[in-house]
């Protein structure tokens, strides 16, 4: 999906992740791996989504506390909220599709109240992993690991 065809609560939470871990280069690293080598790529993604764990993790936890009690549309959607990787990032999204159709402020909400808070209390730790995980790429590039 190109970013002119995101909902505003995806814009805004790209954004806010943009502005909170900005790694110079990263954008033209998967590039230079997916020009070298499509597994190196791969495992690059794979890595980023790992990143984003946490942060989903604690997205879950903030939506449990604050959408009790809990009705199984609100369960399906929490248990939505999902790590990802997307144009050498590491993203949370919410993969239920359909979320927002009847409550449009539903997003938004979401964005705001508990994708944005889980990305800042686990910051410390997503800078840490990135940079375990570009140590970890390049070791594995610069053995010729498949």
């Amino acid at each position: 999906m190109a970013a002119g065809n995101w909902t505003a609560g995806q814009q805004a939470y790209a954004k806010s992740v943009n502005e909170a871990i900005r790694v110079n280069g990263l954008t033209e690293l998967v590039k230079a791996f997916r020009e070298l080598d499509p597994k190196v790529k791969r495992r690059l993604q794979a890595e980023l989504r790992k990143i984003a764990e946490p942060a989903a993790y604690k997205a879950r936890r903030i939506a449990f506390q604050k959408l009790s009690p809990i009705g199984m549309a609100q369960q399906r959607t929490i248990m939505g909220i999902r790590p990802g990787s997307r144009l050498g990032m590491a993203v949370v999204r919410q993969a239920v599709k359909g979320t927002t159709k009847d409550h449009e402020s539903f997003g938004p909400w979401q964005v705001v109240n508990l994708l944005e808070p889980a990305a800042e209390a686990t910051m410390p730790e997503a800078e840490q992993r990135i940079e375990a995980m570009l140590d970890k790429v390049a070791t594995e590039f610069n053995a010729g690991v498949d």
